[in-house]
């Protein structure tokens, strides 16, 4: 991977990014198939050009394209004895964007045009050949064409108090030439107002609503098994997102402290169904609220604790259809961060930190989720610099006491081992012991 960054003149500005990524033979532990090769490519230019015009502040072009193929394959298994499957997966993504910021009195505007599209093709094979035309492509094809328009309004009121307003209009079409499948288009408008107020140099609250949009992508639309049966559902309607976030935050001398509570309303959430032997996925309202804390403690110019909370829950309206259960899945536990900087000497930098989750036990049980057991974890990290902080040396042991914890579920929608009725959960690192070297120049 490289970055380039050339300041042509004062004025004008070119960007450009490269990553090529080759992997071959990736084991997946708890899926029935791995990776013969996963190659990726990702190209992003940029051209941005200040003081253009009164009306022009800063103009920035940037374009990007990607693509990725991803052949699993269970020719390391067992399971090859009978019949070598491979599933061949390809994406790829081109897009352009064009924004314009400029200032007016008291606003400071950005309003552009963004347009991107996404192919996805995806198909079965065994023991090399593709399967019958029926049961041959996974996702056949996808397009996902997007067009979208955009404005933001930076308003600073007063010294204590600021506002920001957006909106974006977003025309979505997704074609596919599966005679099956209906194609889609959603056009959808989404905005937010967001508020900042600061009561005096210790003390600001913040807050604001907004509606975004996600429409479903080509898995939950068009995904086939290889036995073709539709996974996928055509007829999903896409994922409106009303939230309301409000906050404050508050310093005591060299105390801190950061709280934000949210509560989200979803219309027509996108959920897995694993009651249902075809159109898994469906539509189901729903809500997410929580809160998180954060801040630190500043105890001497050497010393500094900082910690976080966070906490939230997900809940559907009701059950999916040929179920009970109203846990929404993918809802992380109770997790709290306690952190510990010391710096005895200004090139040497001394961290730890304690992390506490509590058990995962609110689950989508029926579509499934585990419970899965609290867990605490202990990282240490020593961060040395030489030679004029040109040269940068890190040493760091995570999960020092070696505790066998688990973060990820067993949500339904991933194809996943089987060991017994439960799908197979897979541990974290056990200790773990890293150092790096860095140079800047």
């Amino acid at each position: 991977m490289g970055k380039l960054l050339w300041d042509i003149s004062e004025n004008h500005q070119i960007r450009f990014g490269y990553t090529n990524n080759q992997s071959d033979n990736i084991l997946y532990p708890n899926t029935p198939m791995d990776a013969i090769y996963d190659d990726s490519e990702i190209i992003t230019l940029g051209y941005k050009i200040k003081n253009l015009g009164a009306f022009s502040k800063i103009l920035d072009l940037e374009f990007y394209t990607s693509s990725v193929e991803h052949p699993m394959s269970n020719v390391y298994r067992r399971s090859a004895m009978m019949s070598e499957m491979t599933h061949y997966l390809e994406t790829k993504t081109s897009g352009i964007k064009l924004k314009n910021s400029f200032e007016l009195a008291n606003h400071m505007i950005t309003a552009g045009v963004d347009w991107s599209n996404r192919n996805w093709d995806g198909g079965y094979y065994k023991d090399g050949s593709p399967l019958p035309e029926a049961m041959f492509h996974s996702i056949y094809d996808v397009d996902t064409e997007n067009r979208a328009l955009f404005l933001k309004d930076d308003i600073k009121i007063s010294e204590q108090l600021s506002l920001e307003v957006g909106a974006r209009y977003d025309d979505t079409v997704i074609t596919t030439p599966r005679a099956a499948s209906n194609d889609r288009d959603f056009s959808d408008l989404s905005g937010y107002l967001y508020a900042s107020y600061k009561m005096d140099e210790t003390m600001r609250f913040f807050g604001g609503f907004g509606k975004s949009v996600r429409v479903p992508d080509p898995k939950e639309l068009y995904f086939y098994d290889k036995a073709g049966a539709s996974i996928g559902n055509d007829t999903l309607k896409s994922v409106k997102n009303y939230e309301v976030d409000m906050g404050a935050e508050k310093h005591f001398g060299d105390f801190s402290i950061k709280g934000k509570l949210f509560y989200s309303m979803l219309d027509d959430f996108i959920a897995y169904n694993a009651s249902k032997s075809t159109n898994n996925y469906e539509n189901v309202d729903a809500k997410i609220y929580g809160i998180d804390i954060s801040g630190n403690y500043i105890t001497t110019e050497t010393l500094a604790f900082n910690y976080s909370f966070a906490y939230q829950k997900g809940t559907k309206d009701t059950p999916l259809d040929g179920e009970t259960s109203k846990n929404l899945a993918e809802i992380p536990p109770m997790k709290v961060i306690l952190g510990l900087t010391y710096m005895p000497i200004e090139s040497l930098s001394l961290q730890a930190d304690f992390i506490a989750v509590a058990a995962w036990d609110n689950v989508d049980s029926e579509n499934g989720e585990q419970n899965i057991g609290s867990y605490n974890v202990v990282n240490l990290k020593a961060t040395k610099t030489f030679a004029g902080e040109s040269i940068e040396w890190t040493v760091g042991v995570d999960n020092l006491f070696d505790e066998v914890y688990q973060t990820s579920n067993t949500y339904k929608d991933l194809t996943l081992l089987t060991g017994s009725a439960d799908s197979m959960l897979i541990n974290e690192p056990g200790r773990y012991i890293y150092t790096q070297l860095k140079y800047k120049f």
